[in-house]
């Protein structure tokens, strides 16, 4: 009798091991199919933050330090053609205002730019027109400098990233803008940073700096009042640190009162400058050239800082302004300096009565 062919499943010998088989097959299959399916799209990552707010404040990370510099140095030595150096400068500027999250006007109605005008909103367009706006990232990052919060620490006003920074790009700055009002303009930014975190012998040597290449820049008659605007604040910074120099540091030292002498000393010296501003005024017209050069200019706004820091003498201010008409608005501007001086002087840690000595409200 014929034996007659039965299905796999019917057989009674190796049934077991073919039915494993073809489970383990489709299993297989099924894990097939599974890592077939695309896989889930992630998130593109988050770039790396230019700057941070930290325990002693706002100032950049280490990264963007990094690759500001890394564009600073580009600027320079373009390793990239000029315009692509330039724009990847500019770009990281950009998103270091943004990141900080205030317009740049706002900035700059900041009382210490006030009391220092060096960069006005109004005027951004002619400076970038002064040097095709070669300065200008360097200007933006001056402005966040100087509009960055004081630390009670007293090191972190040396060790902020900005500042290392700018003190890195100015030699590069200079070397291509040597003879360009844009460069004066950070010098000086750097300057009154300096000044207003008791950097005093950083302060002396960076106004310096600024001022001997202003010395070298002809006056531009053509825009005379931008010309003397800039000027005239170097100015009022170089009175400021000579007063905070040499008076409150050397004639009087915390904790002690003037000496009889010193104080007659002291009021005899304003006496004798004011002698000597009227003087030198009086021998130029408003109209003379030499009045408009800055070693003309320079011992009269060092004489009204100490007159306009005495009190009974306050309508002097008026009377040099009224001497001089160009000079009025800045002239007035040392009434809003004091608010600025007393808080330096707090800062020093003067105490109550050195500073009312000075007429210096103490809070």
């Amino acid at each position: 009798m014929r034996e007659t062919s039965q299905p796999a499943y019917c057989r009674p010998e190796g049934s077991t091991t073919s039915l494993a088989r073809v489970e383990d097959l489709a299993a297989s299959n099924a894990v097939i199919r599974f890592n077939d399916s695309p896989a889930p799209v992630s998130a593109p990552p988050q770039p790396r933050p230019l700057s941070q707010l930290g325990p002693c404040g706002w100032d950049l990370t280490e990264y963007g330090q990094a690759e500001l510099m890394q564009a600073m140095f580009a600027y320079h030595y373009p390793i990239f053609p000029d315009q692509l150096s330039q724009g990847r400068l500019k770009q990281l500027v950009d998103v270091i205002l943004q990141e900080r999250g205030w317009p740049l006007e706002t900035m700059l109605e900041d009382e210490v730019l006030e009391s220092f005008p060096l960069v006005e909103y109004d005027r951004l367009d002619e400076y970038a027109a002064e040097d095709k706006g070669l300065s200008m990232p360097g200007l933006i990052l001056a402005i966040l400098l100087v509009t960055m919060s004081p630390c009670n620490h007293v090191t972190c006003a040396q060790t902020k990233r900005l500042y290392l920074t700018l003190l890195a790009f100015l030699p590069i700055l200079q070397s291509q803008l040597l003879h360009h009002n844009g460069v004066i303009r950070i010098q000086g930014l750097v300057a009154v940073y300096e000044y207003g975190h008791g950097l005093y012998d950083q302060a002396h040597l960076s106004l310096n700096s600024a001022i001997c290449m202003a010395s070298k820049i002809k006056m531009d008659l053509q825009h005379l009042e931008l010309s003397l605007e800039w000027r005239l604040s170097l100015m009022m910074l170089d009175c400021c640190l000579l007063l905070h120099r040499a008076h409150l540091f050397t004639t009087c030292q915390p904790g002690k009162l003037l000496e009889f002498d010193q104080e007659v000393a002291l009021r005899s010296s304003r006496a004798y400058t004011w002698k000597l501003v009227k003087n030198v005024l009086r021998s130029y017209s408003d109209d003379d050239p030499q009045m408009e050069s800055l070693i003309s200019l320079m011992p009269c706004m060092t004489s009204l800082c100490f007159i306009a820091n005495d009190p009974p003498d306050d309508s002097v201010v008026e009377e040099i302004a009224a001497m001089m008409p160009y000079i009025r608005k800045s002239a007035k501007r040392w009434t809003g300096l004091r608010p600025f001086a007393n808080r330096i002087a707090r800062n020093a840690g003067l105490d109550a009565h050195v500073v009312a000595e000075f007429d210096l409200p103490y809070t």
